[in-house]
């Protein structure tokens, strides 16, 4: 999957992200190849790149993060080339309140509403795992489920439609 990243003071960068046996991501970061494995620490990732160990921290919500890497925070913007593309054609991005999507790829782990449930703003309505880390999906607004795009054990893109709301 492709993914376009913006740092503070630093151009958009092209990132690849691909997932090899046994786990661990490929990734290629304008050209340059890495091995990067994640490790679940509580709240936090531990991602080995290189064999380097580095603590991470994400808060918000694609495209638009606060990442503290290593005790270092950062604002970052990380959208997805299928995003970009959506907002491309539709004029506009593809992640409303009325939309669960997926941060990042990943499988579905549970579903936990069903059509015609009333979800609730920041109850979590579907399970995604990425990375060897399970993420609880919420509503950002309160709402009436008019359609599941997903069932349990499918994969999934990052930016794929989970779940609609009237």
């Amino acid at each position: 999957m492709r993914y376009f990243v913006t740092l503070p003071s630093h151009p958009e960068l092209a990132v690849e992200v691909g997932e090899r046996p046994g786990g661990s991501a490929e990734v290629t970061v304008e050209g340059h190849r890495l091995e990067v494995e994640a490790i679940p620490a509580g709240d936090a990732l531990c991602v080995q790149v290189q064999g380097r160990i580095v603590e991470l921290w994400l808060a918000g919500r694609p495209p638009d993060l606060d990442a503290t890497v290593a005790g270092a925070r950062l604002a970052v913007q990380i959208e997805s080339a299928r995003s970009r593309l959506a907002g491309a054609r539709s004029g506009k991005a593809e992640r409303g309140a009325s939309r669960i999507c997926a941060p990042m790829p990943g499988r579905v782990v549970k579903v936990l509403v069903g059509p015609g449930d009333e979800a609730r703003a920041g109850v979590p309505a579907v399970v995604v795992e990425a990375m060897k880390m399970e993420n609880e999906l919420c509503p950002e607004r309160s709402g009436r489920v008019a359609k599941i795009c997903v069932e349990a054990g499918q994969n999934v893109e990052g930016g794929a439609v989970l779940v609609e709301l009237e």
